[in-house]
C-alpha cells in the first residue's frame, strides 16, 4: 500500500470540506463551517489495476482553508504532495480562474504530481450551464492535460470518481 499526501484547494465556500466528507464518510450537511488552517483525513482507496497489477493507495487528504480574491497561500502545506484536487464552484464562475492559478502554483512546487479539477455544486445549476462550465474548466485543465470532473458533494455525483482519477494520474 502506498501512502500519498493529497491537497484540496480552492476559494472559500467552493465545497472542499463537503467533498472530503462525502468521499471519506459518505455524508453531506448543508451547514457551512469554515476550515481554519488545515484538516487532515485518511482514506484507503479500492485497488486500481495497471498492466494487470493492483495498486492500492492510502490518501492523507489535506483539506486546506480557502483563500479569497485569487491569493495563493499555504505553500508549506503543499510541499511533498503527490496530488491535488483543485475545486471550483459551478455557481461562481469567478472561481475558475483562481483554480487555474492554484493548479499552476501547485505544479510549480510539485512538478509531476497528479492534479484533478472538480467543478462542484452541479446539483445547484441547470444542465445547460453545467455543459458550458465544464467546457471552460476543460479548457483550463487541457492546457496541461489534467482531468475535470463535474461533482456534487450533496448528491455524491462523481466525488469518488474524482479521487480515483487522482490516483490513476499517479500511475501514469
Amino acid at each position: 500500500m502506498f501512502n500519498k499526501k493529497i491537497c484540496l484547494r480552492g476559494e472559500f465556500g467552493v465545497g472542499k470540506t463537503s467533498l472530503v466528507r462525502r468521499f471519506v464518510h459518505d455524508l453531506f450537511s448543508d451547514d457551512y463551517i469554515t476550515t481554519l488552517g488545515v484538516k487532515v483525513t485518511e482514506k484507503v482507496l479500492p485497488p486500481i489495476e495497471k498492466n494487470g497489477k493492483p495498486h492500492q493507495y492510502r490518501f492523507m487528504i489535506w483539506d486546506i482553508a480557502g483563500t479569497e480574491e485569487g491569493r495563493i497561500q499555504h505553500e508549506s502545506y503543499w510541499t511533498g504532495a503527490s496530488g491535488a484536487l483543485i475545486v471550483a464552484d459551478l455557481c461562481r464562475p469567478d472561481t475558475f480562474a483562481h483554480a487555474k492559478k492554484i493548479m499552476d502554483h501547485f505544479l510549480a512546487i510539485n512538478p509531476g504530481a497528479s492534479v484533478v479539477i472538480a467543478g462542484n455544486k452541479a446539483d445547484l445549476i441547470q444542465r445547460q450551464e453545467i455543459a458550458a462550465h465544464e467546457k471552460t474548466l476543460k479548457e483550463i485543465a487541457g492546457e496541461i492535460s489534467r482531468p475535470v470532473f463535474i461533482t456534487s458533494a450533496k448528491s455524491g455525483l462523481s466525488v469518488e470518481e474524482s479521487f480515483i482519477g487522482l490516483a490513476e494520474g499517479m500511475l501514469a
